[in-house]
Formats: C-alpha cells, structure tokens, sequence
C-alpha cells in the first residue's frame, strides 16, 4: 500500500490502522461518532469524530494520544 501523495503521516496512519483492523479478528475498539452515554468505568471506543481512542475512567474520558 502506497500513502497517497495529499495523506499527512497522521492520516496515513489511520488509514493504515483501519486496514489492519479490518483483517484482524475481534476489532479491539468499537467505532462511534460520539462518547457512549452512561458509560461503566474501563470502557474504551474509538472515536470516528474526533479520531482518537477513549477511554472512561469512572468520571472522566481520557484520550490514548
């Protein structure tokens, strides 16, 4: 796979992750445009908006990077 000539290193890498995920089993972060509502302590998602890993620490979300 060859990144596009218009893609940032930042975009390349998503896009990258997104492929391998596909080909993985068990997508390790389930995909949504929001923040889950009343969520329990641990629980992580990808964030399709804001194009970051979240996770709940039991009062707060807290991004990976």
């Amino acid at each position: 796979m060859i990144p596009p000539s218009w893609s940032s290193v930042q975009d390349w890498m998503r896009i990258v992750a997104q492929e391998v995920n596909q080909r993985i089993s068990g997508y390790p972060f389930p995909p949504f445009s929001a923040a889950p509502g009343d969520p329990e302590a641990g629980l992580t998602y990808y964030d399709t908006t804001l194009n970051k890993v979240r996770t709940w620490d039991g009062s707060a979300w807290q991004n990976h990077w």
